[in-house]
């Protein structure tokens, strides 16, 4: 969904669309796949230079569990605001009226464009290591087999030749 700067105005223009089967892949490890959000915004100018944009999305989204490796599907429920300017000087020291959960943007185009907001967002609310489940136990190092679907033949005895010489020290004291 994208708006024209021009045509907003001080009185709130408010509304919702819903993004569905939204796949995110830029090219590393965070993409992810929207499966159905709906996206509540509103967007209103506060001077001839500033126009704030206030968004609310809920809904729900697919991953790959960073330890095992398996898609699963997390829900979605934020709120935040951007604070967009055309003035580049007055962006560096802004701070938004929401405070943490606010953004500074400078306008570089005639056009704002919710859905990529939105979408920006939520990929940088995906934590760095992410499960499917509080329990997962991941994939075996040595066969590659999903430890969540059962125990692999592979032995464990292994000493990482890092470690040798602690052993050895460990094996005097006894």
């Amino acid at each position: 969904m994208r708006i024209e700067v021009a045509k907003i105005e001080q009185r709130p223009l408010r509304g919702n669309f819903r993004i569905r089967d939204c796949v995110e892949d830029p090219g590393f490890n965070d993409s992810f796949t929207v499966k159905d959000c709906l996206v509540k915004y509103e967007l209103y100018r506060i001077s001839e230079a500033e126009i704030m944009l206030k968004i609310h999305y809920s809904g729900s989204m697919q991953l790959a569990c960073t330890t095992c490796l398996e898609g699963y599907e997390s829900q979605l429920d934020e709120s935040f605001s951007v604070l967009f300017t055309s003035d580049p000087v007055e962006a560096e020291g802004a701070v938004t009226l929401e405070g943490k959960d606010g953004f500074v943007q400078v306008l570089t185009s005639d056009v704002i464009d919710l859905e990529q907001q939105v979408l920006d967002t939520i990929r940088l609310n995906i934590p760095m290591a992410h499960q499917c489940r509080q329990d997962c136990r991941g994939i075996c190092p040595g066969c590659g087999k999903n430890l969540n679907e059962g125990d692999c033949d592979c032995v464990a005895d292994t000493v990482d030749p890092r470690w040798k010489d602690l052993e050895s020290f460990l094996n005097k004291k006894e």
